[in-house]
């Protein structure tokens, strides 16, 4: 490539092209830090052939301006780009529901599968209003959750019920259990700035741990019948017997 523009420049046309130079090789005085910066320096190099009066190119005049802080800082912002790509690809193919909510608790950021979970109508984030799909009675908890995020300032796991109805396998609907994760994040002088975490569904789990509970309460309640049948059954034993005795 460089040949192509010296040979343009010696066939009279000016040229503006980017070059790479090599830096010298790093003594053993180097830093950790210094290391880490790229060993090439880039720069923007302009170029004008100098013409005798026939024409003819007597000589080559230029000036290199040094780019390197531009082209790293353009790398860095592809790099964020790409990462903010992936993550972006990630958060929405999550199988569970993401939220980033601001010091007011209003929703700045939600993935698909938090509309999914909580059944909350698909609108701009503006416009979400968490409050109205809550039921009512786990409200104000979810306030103390909140709270207790902020000045814990802490990962935080807590569970509330959605006015959604979930459907088990025995045909009975309920609200919507789930089981959130919250984590506050920080500015430099400690002021809560925004609470990220996920939702997922564990209605599932919740039927689950009902129905076992009514089984144990089941049999809890079928062993003191027996034992009250069998102290029944003693005790009119034991009255007979004195009868017979009195007999």
């Amino acid at each position: 490539m460089v040949m192509d523009i010296w040979h343009a420049l010696a066939g009279g046309q000016s040229a503006t092209f980017e070059i790479r130079w090599m830096k010298p090789p790093m003594d053993e005085s180097t830093t950790e830090q210094e290391e880490d910066v790229e060993d090439c320096l880039w720069t923007l190099t302009a170029c004008v052939p100098i013409k005798s009066e026939d024409g003819t190119v007597t000589g080559i005049f230029g000036c290199n301006t040094d780019i390197s802080a531009q082209k790293e800082a353009t790398r860095t912002a592809l790099l964020r780009m790409k990462a903010e790509r992936r993550l972006a690809g990630f958060t929405e193919t999550a199988p569970v529901g993401l939220y980033h909510l601001n010091p007011d608790l209003e929703i700045e950021y939600c993935n698909d599968q938090w509309f999914e979970i909580t059944g909350h109508p698909r609108v701009p984030m503006n416009e979400i209003n968490w409050r109205l799909i809550i039921f009512e009675e786990d409200l104000e908890g979810i306030y103390w959750e909140m709270e207790t995020t902020r000045r814990n300032k802490k990962p935080h796991t807590f569970s509330f019920r959605l006015k959604k109805l979930w459907t088990g396998p025995d045909g009975i609907s309920t609200p919507t259990w789930l089981l959130a994760t919250a984590t506050a994040h920080s500015d430099a002088e400690a002021h809560v700035v925004s609470i990220m975490g996920t939702m997922t569904d564990i209605s599932q789990l919740k039927w689950a741990e009902n129905i076992q509970r009514n089984r144990v309460e089941e049999a809890l309640e079928s062993k003191r019948q027996q034992e009250n049948f069998i102290d029944m059954t003693r005790y009119v034993t034991f009255t007979s017997n004195c009868m017979c005795d009195k007999r």
